[in-house]
């Protein structure tokens, strides 16, 4: 099986006060999986972030003291072991 999923989300703010503004996002993420006949086991590659797009999943503003940002996971590959017993 090959998958293969793509997102786009536009501008938005972060915060219920409109103080963080988030750029657009577009994400890609794809795997290829192969089960064995009968489903005992299966194997998956996958890519999640293909892109390798770095943006601001959340923020915490608290004048003058801090700005907070949590930022996205960047690019990950990794492969997967399924098997049933």
């Amino acid at each position: 099986m090959l998958n293969a999923s793509y997102s786009y989300v536009d501008d938005l703010f972060t915060d219920h006060l409109e103080l963080s503004r988030r750029n657009s996002v577009e994400l890609l993420n794809a795997s290829i999986n192969y089960e064995s006949p009968g489903d005992r086991y299966r194997i998956s590659l996958f890519g999640i972030n293909l892109t390798d797009e770095i943006y601001v999943v959340s923020r915490t503003i608290v004048p003058p003291l801090f700005d907070y940002r949590n930022v996205s996971p960047p690019r990950m590959w990794g492969v997967e072991l399924a098997w049933d017993l």
